[in-house]
């Protein structure tokens, strides 16, 4: 794991420099939008952002359904390749129309 840093800014110029492939994968998705650097939406709407903590723990935030976000840690390749099934499975469902498939494993997160 990273180095941890103290300052917010910090934290999150060491934390985009982590997921440097990791949004790039993101972004292959082109049904998802990037209108600030590492913050996504779908259908006009937030869709995935990040949260970078003290510990050099990275948190994504995926709205998988209407009402709330559920939080990923993508500190590693494992939550990194979950994040990235489940946005395949959300936009496959009768609302998306992806139809890619991948090989991924599970590593989620309990809310903070």
């Amino acid at each position: 794991m990273a180095k941890p840093e103290t300052s917010p800014r910090l934290r999150r110029k060491s934390g985009l420099r982590r997921l440097a492939n990791f949004l790039d994968e993101l972004r292959e998705f082109s049904e998802l939008r990037e209108p600030r650097p590492a913050t996504f939406e779908y259908e006009s709407r937030p869709f995935l952002h990040f949260h970078y903590r003290a510990d050099g723990t990275i948190i994504a935030d995926v709205r998988l359904s209407k009402r709330r976000f559920i939080p990923f840690d993508v500190s590693e390749d494992t939550g990194q390749q979950e994040v990235l099934e489940a946005i395949e499975r959300h936009l496959e469902s009768p609302r998306g129309v992806r139809r890619a498939s991948r090989s991924r494993s599970a590593h989620r997160v309990a809310p903070c």
